[in-house]
């Protein structure tokens, strides 16, 4: 919510939860199908969800510009990432 109080645009991809998030968030934010389009479509992408799906396309994915990942879950191996992505791995000290 604070991130559609300061205007900022949000774009949301999960396979399990669009219409939820639909009925709570309405319009406020854009919704893409595929991890590929929120990936395109975004300078910062937050993993929020476990996925497989999620880390094989994260880390064969090749960015045309800088990208930064924000993996709450540690799913990512960073080694295997394109040079244009900075990746931050909650909970690593």
């Amino acid at each position: 919510q604070e991130l559609i109080d300061n205007n900022l645009r949000i774009v949301g991809y999960d396979p399990l939860a669009i219409p939820q998030s639909k009925s709570l968030l309405g319009s406020s934010i854009e919704y893409v199908h595929s991890i590929d389009s929120c990936l395109n479509y975004s300078d910062i992408v937050v993993v929020t969800l476990a996925l497989s799906e999620f880390k094989q396309v994260i880390e064969s994915y090749v960015p045309n510009k800088q990208l930064t990942i924000i993996d709450c879950w540690r799913i990512i191996d960073s080694s295997k990432l394109n040079s244009q992505i900075k990746y931050i791995g909650l909970g690593i000290g």
